[in-house]
């Protein structure tokens, strides 16, 4: 593999099998945490709704990276769990 190519796939790879998911596990912190506030009455119903709308695009938009890499990542013929040694 050409220099350019492998740095090109080791940062896919590093976006699917590390960052993407750190991301998403944020976004599900993210989400318990806005039920607790909603389950305590802590939000007024203002701010509940401009919150819910600002979360919906940012988790919508999580959604899409997560798409982007993996289409990118099997457009280059990568291996689903990562680059290096994987178990039989």
């Amino acid at each position: 593999m050409e220099p350019q190519d492998a740095r090109y796939a080791l940062e896919l790879s590093n976006l699917r099998i590390e960052a993407i998911p750190r991301l998403r596990h944020a976004g599900l912190k993210v989400q318990s945490a806005w039920k607790e506030a909603k389950r305590i009455h802590d939000v007024s119903a203002d701010d509940a709704l401009a919150f819910e709308h600002w979360w919906t695009e940012k988790n919508n938009h999580i959604t899409q990276l997560s798409n982007e890499i993996k289409m990118l990542s099997q457009a280059i013929g990568l291996s689903p769990n990562g680059m290096g040694w994987t178990a039989p």
